[in-house]
């Protein structure tokens, strides 16, 4: 972890669950905690990171402004969390009325399956919510009937369906007919077979497995839209998301499963780096008998370097874009397997041009959001 700076490294250290981490963090001479709070702010974990100083018994030793301010965050969240709740709640009773009962993912899924210690440690964005693809109409029905908007309508034959919104709302929803944009990976059909039921309170619904959950998570961090993998980046809410998943699931999640499917489609690597990350950040035991790559070690140093030195990820973007635009796995998936790569690259390239023309293609190679 040495190419993080201190402030960023106390971060880190006091989030590593059962390993010192809040004691390795505090025992620092100095720490600058205008940076560790800029930096804990840029990845959502304030929240996080006062939920373990509470735990490790140094709130009372914080400056009081510090201590104020990580309070203050703390329990903004917590309310807000507890009204993405109620409104999930609502949710799902509405679409159960219209004969759907959904599936709740990411920073949805902490809301029901407590896989924190604490509720409030998890920072959402929205609400993402999964339905078999069939049940479009009725979806789009009991939505309006609890008075939501679509805010955007997605393209035919993404992965989302649109994003909608309510007046008062803490949060959006954002309707998922599949979990990626690259479904071949991890389809909602088979994520619909292994999810589990459950019913919360009154609100009947599924769950995806531990391992869906996981992968799910990776693959959105990692490789979904625009690749935390080929950029060099780690969102640490995500990966803090994992680690908490990881632990809450246990035995249940199915690891050689996760490395079968991942080797696959050629991406062993970014497996590797990002549960290497998991590793050494979060103190997540490593589940594979096989080591870390060489590759994947190169890897996650490449993430930490950034992590400090952000520019660096700035400057690598158009690199980054067209590394993922043209990953194996994408070439795989589109263009007949037998014949060369450079043939299938040169395939897809004058497609992207035939389609959108040069300037499309010059907008993919320098987007960043």
């Amino acid at each position: 972890m040495f190419p993080l700076s201190s402030a960023q490294r106390a971060v880190v250290d006091v989030l590593r669950p059962n390993a010192g981490g809040a004691d390795a963090a505090w025992r620092q001479t100095r720490i600058d905690w205008h940076k560790a709070l800029s930096y804990a702010n840029a990845h959502y974990l304030v929240p996080a990171l006062y939920s373990s100083l509470r735990k490790a018994g140094y709130l009372t030793d914080l400056p009081p402004d510090v201590r104020d301010y990580l309070a203050l965050l703390h329990r903004s969240n917590s309310v807000r969390n507890g009204r993405l709740a109620a409104q999930a709640r609502e949710l799902v009773t509405g679409l159960n009325e219209g004969g759907i009962r959904p599936m709740l993912l990411k920073g949805g899924l902490a809301l029901v399956d407590n896989h924190y210690d604490d509720p409030a440690e998890r920072m959402l964005s929205d609400l993402d919510v999964l339905i078999p693809v069939g049940s479009i109409e009725s979806a789009l029905r009991s939505l309006d009937a609890l008075g939501y908007a679509v805010l955007t309508l997605s393209l035919p034959g993404d992965h989302a369906y649109a994003n909608f919104g309510r007046d008062g709302d803490a949060g959006a929803v954002d309707l998922h007919v599949e979990l990626i944009d690259a479904h071949y990976l991890l389809g909602a059909r088979e994520v619909w077979q292994r999810a589990r039921p459950v019913s919360w309170e009154g609100a009947h619904l599924f769950l995806p497995s531990a391992t869906d959950a996981l992968l799910h998570n990776l693959l959105h961090a990692q490789v979904h839209y625009l690749g935390g993998y080929y950029r060099g980046e780690i969102e640490l809410r995500q990966l803090y998301d994992f680690v908490a998943i990881a632990r809450h699931g246990g035995g249940d999640v199915d690891w050689r499963f996760i490395t079968e499917r991942l080797t696959l489609h050629r991406l062993l690597i970014p497996l590797q780096s990002y549960v290497l990350a998991a590793n050494c950040l979060f103190g997540l035991p490593w589940p594979f008998e096989q080591r870390p790559r060489w590759r994947a070690r190169m890897h996650f140093r490449r993430c930490l370097i950034q992590q400090r030195l952000p520019r660096l990820a700035q400057a690598n973007v158009p690199w980054a874009n067209l590394r993922n635009d043209f990953a194996r796995h994408r070439m795989d998936r589109l263009y007949e397997p037998r014949h060369p790569l450079v043939l299938r690259w040169l395939q897809h390239a004058l497609g992207t041009l035939q389609k959108g023309g040069l300037r499309l293609a010059v907008d993919r190679l320098i987007r960043t959001r």
